[in-house]
């Protein structure tokens, strides 16, 4: 495959994941103005609790496809056989999961929401569940054929008819998180079956078993860090209600709606772009100072999206929650740190991947879960949802230290800690000042302030080429465009 086909393939993946995201921060309004708190809360825990399902019940196979259809298989019709066998296990599979928390729906609620909902909403969630399945499972299929294009306008189809279907479910017939469990079973299901059923025909089915093996040598290993990550993103929905009521589990998961603005907005795309960016230059000898300058620089916008995040945060939060949310701004800023330190973790970790250490990193992240369910079992029971919000923050913190010396170990990347630091160091002082300024305009100066005293002034002090080579271009793109 091209570089050229790659790229467009990682930046279609990466419009589709946006759009997605993006677009669900505008239901969060809807959401907050026709459900409780307690629903509000509820839908979190079900929809985080159906992403494991997902990953749990189908061993991590259909993201194994790739691996088995190019690196396994040798013609077309392997290929057509290995997703017809696969398909065959995934089938009744989902079926029993499916049957079982529909037949023990209300026993499930009492546990999972501490007497505090309802058996109806596990038994949606039991159908939300297939639908995503339905919807996911032939979206993998086309990514393993390389169809971008295809997996980016089904995968945007989906949400909009998702959305349309909860405009009507909650908005006209006021049904609240019930309502919503409906509309997202209905979008995902008809899409998916429409997807699937344009797949069947790259399927042949039958039972050679075997063809599984390398799907599973794939999704087993990867099963740990997956689970990890989302114990460490969402452990503590589950262990809020059992301390404290869901209108505070409300609260909490709409704090961190909108601290998740700063994973759509700037992690997931510096993410899609970082990845294939640091294998193509891991060859080259200047490589490990690449990465290092990589870090620094994200560290400088980690610090500006903070500051911003701070001046704006209020206001994002009286909009969407429409003013009912307001106790959640004790979280957002705590949720908005450990989300930029996770995206600090993704700048260090290209040592690990190019020194093949993904078994230890898994390992890392299954340590990072395991403390953060300590530290909820710590924190919560005084603090509530701030005690949830720190313990995020520090499992992730213990993450990122964590990885940076498995890193440093096997693969060491000079970082400019004296930079580092500085930068750090100034971005504290503004912070100190933004804190005790009230008037925005004022606060949006400082925020200008620091860019030029910290980011830019560093680069103009320690990159006198970077900034050469940026002026140069400028200059004959100008040049061109006159003539």
């Amino acid at each position: 495959m091209s570089l050229k086909k790659l790229f467009s393939n990682t930046a279609m993946y990466a419009l589709a994941n946006l759009l997605q995201r993006g677009m669900m921060l505008i239901l969060l309004p809807i959401y907050a103005r026709h459900f409780t708190k307690a629903e509000f809360g509820a839908m979190d825990m079900l929809y985080q609790a159906i992403l494991v399902l997902i990953i749990v019940s189908s061993i991590g196979m259909p993201q194994g496809l790739p691996r088995g259809m190019h690196r396994q298989n040798v013609t077309d019709e392997d290929n057509r056989r290995l997703i017809g066998v696969l398909t065959l296990f995934i089938v009744p599979i989902t079926a029993i999961v499916f049957g079982l928390i529909w037949a023990f729906s209300d026993a499930i609620a009492v546990v999972l929401f501490n007497n505090q909902g309802e058996g109806l909403w596990v038994r949606l969630g039991a159908a939300f569940f297939v639908a995503m399945v339905i919807q996911q499972y032939p979206l993998q299929i086309l990514k393993a054929h390389q169809r971008s294009l295809e997996y980016a306008l089904w995968s945007i189809g989906t949400f909009l008819i998702a959305a349309a279907c909860n405009l009507y479910f909650i908005v006209v017939l006021e049904k609240g998180l019930v309502g919503m469990l409906i509309a997202n079973s209905l979008g995902f299901g008809v899409i998916g079956m429409v997807v699937l059923a344009r797949c069947v025909r790259q399927m042949s089915f039958n039972f050679d078993w075997y063809r599984l093996r390398p799907l599973l040598e794939f999704g087993l290993p990867m099963l740990p860090a997956l689970l990890g990550r989302k114990i460490l993103e969402a452990s503590d929905r589950y262990m809020l209600p059992q301390y404290h009521s869901m209108e505070i589990l409300g609260e909490y998961v709409m704090g961190a709606k909108v601290a998740n603005i700063v994973e759509v907005l700037v992690l997931v795309p510096f993410l899609f772009a970082w990845q294939p960016f640091f294998y193509s230059v891991a060859r080259r000898d200047d490589a490990p100072d690449i990465f290092a300058r990589v870090a620094l620089y994200f560290l400088g916008v980690a610090a500006m999206v903070f500051m911003a995040m701070y001046i704006v945060q209020g206001d994002v939060l009286n909009f969407i929650g429409n003013g009912e949310y307001n106790a959640a701004s004790s979280v957002v800023l705590i949720l908005v740190l450990a989300a930029l330190i996770n995206g600090v973790q993704y700048t260090i970790s290209p040592g690990i991947h190019l020194a093949s250490k993904l078994v230890q990193e898994s390992a890392l992240m299954v340590a990072a879960a395991v403390l953060n369910i300590g530290l909820n079992i710590l924190l919560i029971p005084p603090y509530g949802a701030a005690g949830a919000a720190i313990a995020t923050l520090l499992a992730y913190l213990a993450y990122l230290i964590a990885t940076f010396m498995l890193a440093q170990a096997h693969y060491r990347v000079p970082y400019p800690m004296r930079r580092m630091l500085t930068l750090l160091a100034i971005a504290g002082v503004f912070m100190a000042l933004l804190v005790q300024v009230d008037n925005m305009l004022l606060q949006l100066g400082l925020l200008l302030s620091f860019v030029l005293a910290g980011p830019i002034l560093d680069i103009y002090r320690n990159e006198p080429a970077l900034i050469k080579g940026v002026l140069s271009r400028v200059s004959r793109r100008g040049v061109t465009d006159a003539r």
